[in-house]
């Protein structure tokens, strides 16, 4: 994947904001690139440029812990089945209320953590809940929102015809 892909990846996932910043996306596809041993060849230079399946991983878990996510106990609190869910009725409403008080979107999205900064969460549930996220923006964006977090072939060919102008 190259970083144009990339770059319209994040932003067709509505990940790029004011929590994560193009700059941000810049750094986790630079910094999750595979070092090539003879990085002149054809082979290395595709290396160089592209992220490759592992990088594509590092890549994601990096912008994981950059993303203002809730944690387990805020989802549960408000009554809500998964990240994503909490995270689109936050954009949408611009406040989340539960068990543990009402929190509002401007105040939520200051809690993006600093490159090197401790996590409020492990990494693999920051993972989880990003992930559960893209679900979510694929679902509303195609109009296929369900119970669980699946999407279908069909959905995805949807939202890649959508493209930038799936969330509008």
């Amino acid at each position: 994947m190259g970083y144009d892909e990339w770059s319209t990846l994040l932003r067709d996932l509505a990940l790029i904001g004011q929590d994560l910043t193009a700059r941000d996306a810049t750094l986790c596809f630079v910094w999750s690139r595979m070092i090539a041993a003879q990085p002149d060849t054809v082979k290395g230079e595709v290396k160089v440029r592209n992220l490759g399946f592992e990088d594509f991983l590092e890549a994601i878990v990096r912008v994981s812990t950059l993303k203002a996510l809730p944690t387990d106990e805020e989802i549960i609190a408000a009554n809500f089945n998964d990240a994503g869910e909490y995270m689109l009725e936050m954009a949408r409403e611009g406040v989340v209320s539960g068990l543990l008080g009402t929190l509002y979107y401007e105040d939520f999205m200051e809690r993006q953590a600093p490159w090197g900064a401790p996590l409020h969460q492990p990494v693999w549930r920051s993972v989880e809940h990003l992930l559960s996220m893209c679900v979510r923006v694929v679902q509303q964006a195609t109009g296929e929102e369900r119970d669980d977090l699946t999407v279908s072939h069909k959905d995805l060919a949807r939202f890649m015809k959508l493209g930038k102008h799936a969330l509008q």
